[in-house]
């Protein structure tokens, strides 16, 4: 290996390191907040997948898809929120082989108290930041994703 494809190979570590670092050091705060009404962070994105989704519900497999998660993973986060009361399956009506999800009255009072509290956290936590840094990173991480997908990765990869 050369100097120029191992000073590559570093940098690509390097980033990787970052990005699990920054995540990490991001979702600690956040957590806290969740746990307080029985939530975990794969959970609570559920919840926004459904609130943001029409109101009929939707398809675990569109859940799974916003949200770059495999099938079978929704499947257990949709388990434990029914099983909380925040989210009901109903079959769809045109195909009764599929089924939706979507909030419960429940479901909607606790995302619409923790979503405020949510989003002014996120808000601090990324104060230190400009809106122009913080759209430059969004399109070089939007960037990183299109190279993984590329080259293989993404949800599904194993």
């Amino acid at each position: 290996m050369d100097e120029d494809e191992q000073a590559g190979e570093d940098s690509a570590l390097r980033l990787w390191r970052a990005m699990l670092r920054a995540t990490l050091t991001v979702g600690g705060p956040l957590r806290g907040l969740l746990s307080q009404w029985g939530l975990t962070p794969p959970r609570w994105d559920v919840l926004q997948v459904l609130a943001e989704g029409p109101p009929e519900g939707l398809r675990l497999s569109d859940i799974g898809e916003r949200l770059l998660v495999t099938g079978g993973n929704v499947t257990g986060i949709v388990d434990h929120l029914e099983a909380a009361g925040l989210v009901e399956r109903l079959p769809l009506e045109e195909d009764r082989r599929v089924v939706l999800a979507r909030m419960t009255r429940r479901g909607r009072e606790v995302y619409e108290h923790v979503a405020p509290e949510y989003r002014r956290r996120v808000a601090a936590l990324l104060a230190g930041t400009t809106p122009q840094q913080r759209q430059a990173l969004i399109t070089m991480l939007e960037q990183v994703e299109r190279s993984v997908r590329q080259a293989g990765g993404g949800a599904e990869a194993g």
